[in-house]
């Protein structure tokens, strides 16, 4: 039985608890209940893989209806260093009900997506063009925001100024917009196969 807080007795969690807190170091573990030493004073779990991974697989299914969880997802290739889950939480609550910067589109959990305004090329991650320094600037905070996705899409590795710059062109020249923006799409499916 996988523990989950609220799913187990009361004198099993209690228990668990004391034995946490108790200074000999042994504890309960939290998924099969046996007895064993702790290593660090909030380890919760024995140890054992399977343990481990049932407990991981436990926190993640509570997770993911939130937005707590939309955030991890979305910021899960970013390396945001230590505080990550809070960090992403914090950037994607910051934005939601926001208009997007380039579209006006109001942002929302279905439709929201981390951009860099300066563009980390995965080609150039994949081939471990960038250093560890690069990869680091590029995805600190004050160089992520959230846009809409269909924005994020149309970007594509255009830095934040070049994408504003044609952003305006195509509002400045509606008989342009409807045709450039198909093309746009078009070559984004037509890439995405080549990939595969």
């Amino acid at each position: 039985m996988v523990f989950v807080k609220g799913q187990s007795t009361k004198e099993f969690q209690e228990k668990a608890k004391k034995a946490r807190n108790d200074k000999a170091g042994f504890a309960f573990c939290i998924v099969c209940q046996k007895e064993y030493k702790k290593y660090y004073k909030k380890q919760i779990t024995c140890g054992s893989y399977v343990c481990k991974l049932k407990w991981t697989k436990a926190r993640y299914d509570k997770t993911l209806g939130t937005l707590e969880g939309r955030a991890i997802r979305l910021f899960s290739t970013i390396k945001l260093g230590k505080g990550k889950k809070r960090i992403a939480l914090q950037i994607l609550s910051e934005f939601l009900g926001k208009p997007c910067k380039y579209c006006s589109v109001q942002i929302n959990e279905e439709n929201a997506s981390v951009d860099h305004k300066i563009p980390k090329t995965h080609s150039k991650v994949k081939k471990g063009l960038y250093s560890a320094k690069e990869i680091r600037k590029l995805d600190s905070r004050d160089n992520l925001h959230i846009i809409c996705r269909k924005c994020n899409l149309l970007k594509g590795n255009m830095n934040d100024e070049q994408y504003t710059r044609l952003n305006n062109f195509l509002k400045e020249n509606k008989d342009l917009q409807d045709i450039l923006i198909q093309r746009f799409n078009l070559n984004s499916v037509f890439f995405q196969r080549m990939r595969r």
